[in-house]
């Protein structure tokens, strides 16, 4: 998504946040999410402005969720 932001292809950060949008859902990781709706919709109606942003928080978000993830790897049972 990131490369999509760089290279203003706008089309490709939409399919991106979409994909990582439900991928977050099943797994549990709202706020990832919901930070990938709104990456969506403004590719989608192609408000930029605050795009940087949004990806910033998305990807804290998306740090957040892999650690949890691992962390709850780790603590299965053999």
């Amino acid at each position: 998504m990131q490369a999509a932001v760089d290279g203003a292809d706008y089309a490709a950060l939409v399919r991106g946040a979409h994909s990582l949008k439900n991928g977050s859902a099943n797994v549990g990781a709202r706020q990832l999410a919901q930070l990938c709706i709104e990456l969506e919709q403004r590719g989608r109606n192609g408000q930029t402005e605050q795009i940087g942003e949004a990806m910033a928080q998305a990807s804290l978000a998306f740090a957040r969720a892999q650690d949890e993830l691992r962390l709850l790897r780790e603590e299965e049972p053999a």
